[in-house]
């Protein structure tokens, strides 16, 4: 965050950093810089020379929000630390918006824009280590990107005619809207927002709220500083005729903004986030930012997980259709609460690893189930999360192009299955409750990566389960059990059994149906065999995926094949 002796160090930076000679690789061999030849793609996902040589720090976005015109109008400061000797940085912004001017040290900066990348020229070559600062002018009105579902600005309106806005932008970017280094590998330490926005609306964004300005012109603003590093497509803000709601919690409030016509609903909606927030203190460790503030928000869109500002759809009617059962709580407010540890605490560095926000997320709407309910329960809903895998592609995507991870869904329903396959393998909920609130502990506030969690779960159970999610995240194949049934006497029938279509070592939970109970087999790779009574019946318990079936502890989420 910034604190008195960072600013300190950066005002005497800005008077003391020196340069090194201006050096042109481009003036001295003629060659086109490899920024122009890059696809839009590779500008927004990858992480290229000009966004490697610095590290963001801090924004301050200064914005005007006028719903009357749908347009926006400001500029962002942008503080940031040089990593590497450069001239060239690149922020990101999307083309439709205009760029009125880049400074920096009092001088206008030349820039070029390719796609809705911008780069910035400086005279003299940044030194590493020196802390910069610009300020990037811009105004538009921003497009709007119908992708698994709308991204950008949501101009609406509400049922009394007053001017209703939110934004959603996850994976599209937060470039849609702000200038800013789009990638999520870099958040800044800490943030402020002004906000001037219809004197006669209220404005919630993230953050604590330091101070309201007295209105110019029917406009005012509205001042928010977030104390914990954000992902920018987290940076929101929310703009209606709201109301507020407080639910005490521990000595601290929990905040429920909703429309002011719908107090009554907002209350039977909302009056279960202490509840929700409370288990998931439980089971995930101290809720991360307390120290900006909890609040859910009444959004004119579906929901996301805006970073301690959380959007909760417009009808603040239970949303339960993917359950089994229905339950007094919404899906979608558990989900985004979720996301709190599973997005905005621990966050992932490339779009490839969404599943470890979405799919603990939806995870994390089943543990609840369990908790609030039974295990039956669990074990009903989670079924529902099998029969609706299509395995289209692997739940890992590729890295560095900004992937559509949410487009089949599988970073959902698949990433809470391959959970429960982990938990029923390891076969301790100890255990596995322990790998999952002891990894929320340690990646507290910081960015992390599969191959992180695949380390963490080998490290907890001195076991190597990279087999496991190898198979599982990497590949859209279904494990084959396969197996052979020896007569060895009148009596007793020998079954041999071992995975295929898996990597070596890989290891997960069977069920055999014995007479009139199930019997639990760790197969693996290698076979092993059990010997059985031949007078009662044996059923190897799988189906095709899209048939597949949960019953107590056993999944049948593979197929099987009996060897002659």
């Amino acid at each position: 965050m910034m604190n008195k002796a960072f600013f300190l160090l950066l005002f005497t930076l800005s008077f003391s950093a020196t340069f090194t000679p201006r050096i042109s690789a481009q003036q001295k061999t003629g060659q086109k810089p490899e920024w122009k030849k890059a696809s839009a793609i590779k500008l927004r996902g990858a992480l290229r020379p000009e966004r490697t040589c610095f590290d963001v720090i801090y924004y301050s976005l200064h914005l005007k929000i006028n719903p009357y015109r749908q347009r926006i109008g400001g500029h962002n400061e942008i503080w940031f630390k040089v990593i590497k000797p450069t001239q060239t940085i690149q922020i990101d912004l999307f083309r439709n918006m205009k760029i009125e001017k880049i400074v920096w040290q009092g001088k206008i900066l030349k820039y070029k824009r390719r796609h809705n990348a911008v780069f910035i020229f400086f005279d003299q070559s940044l030194v590493p280590n020196s802390i910069q600062h610009i300020q990037f002018y811009y105004h538009g009105t921003p497009t709007y990107v119908n992708m698994h579902y709308p991204k950008g600005i949501q101009w609406r309106n509400d049922l009394a005619g007053n001017p209703w806005v939110g934004v959603s932008c996850e994976h599209a970017g937060a470039s849609i809207w702000w200038p800013n280094k789009d990638h999520l590998s870099d958040e800044p330490d800490s943030m402020r927002l002004h906000l001037t926005t219809p004197a006669h609306l209220g404005c919630i964004a993230n953050g604590k709220l330091e101070k309201v300005d007295a209105p110019q012109n029917k406009y005012r603003t509205s001042h928010w500083f977030v104390n914990n590093p954000i992902d920018n497509y987290n940076v929101t803000f929310n703009i209606g005729n709201y109301d507020v709601g407080k639910y005490p919690y521990k000595g601290k409030d929990i905040y429920c903004y909703y429309l002011a016509y719908d107090k009554k609903e907002a209350h039977a909606f909302f009056k279960f986030t202490p509840q929700i927030v409370q288990f998931f203190e439980a089971v995930f460790g101290e809720y991360p930012f307390w120290n900006d503030k909890f609040a859910v928000i009444q959004s004119p869109y579906a929901g996301m997980e805006h970073q301690g500002c959380l959007a909760i759809g417009s009808s603040l009617r239970n949303n339960n259709w993917y359950y089994a059962h229905t339950y007094p709580w919404d899906a979608t407010l558990v989900h985004e609460i979720a996301h709190e540890w599973w997005g905005n605490s621990v966050s992932v560095k490339d779009m490839a690893d969404a599943w470890l926000q979405e799919g603990f997320a939806t995870y994390a709407e089943l543990m609840f189930i369990e908790f609030t309910h039974n295990y039956k329960m669990y074990i009903n809903e989670v079924n529902e999360q099998v029969k609706r895998v299509n395995n289209q592609k692997p739940v890992v995507g590729p890295r560095d192009v900004n992937d559509n991870t949410f487009e089949t869904g599988e970073i959902y329903r698949k990433g809470a299955t391959i959970l429960h396959l982990l938990r029923c393998t390891i076969n301790r909920d100890d255990a596995f409750f322990d790998i999952l609130k002891s990894f929320a502990t340690k990646y507290k506030k910081k960015m992390v990566t599969t191959d992180d969690f695949i380390h963490w779960v080998n490290q907890k159970t001195k076991q190597n389960y990279t087999p496991f999610f190898k198979q599982w995240l990497y590949t859209n194949k279904l494990p084959t059990l396969a197996y052979k049934k020896e007569k060895v006497s009148n009596t007793e029938v020998k079954y041999t059994y071992w995975w295929t279509n898996v990597p070596k070592g890989f290891k997960m939970i069977a069920y055999l149906r014995y007479g009139n109970r199930l019997v639990p087999v760790v197969a693996t790779t290698t076979p092993q065999s059990m010997t059985l009574d031949r007078n009662k019946k044996v059923e190897v318990l799988a189906k095709n995926y899209r048939n597949a079936f949960v019953k107590g502890k056993a999944v049948a989420f593979y197929r099987a094949k009996r060897k002659r």
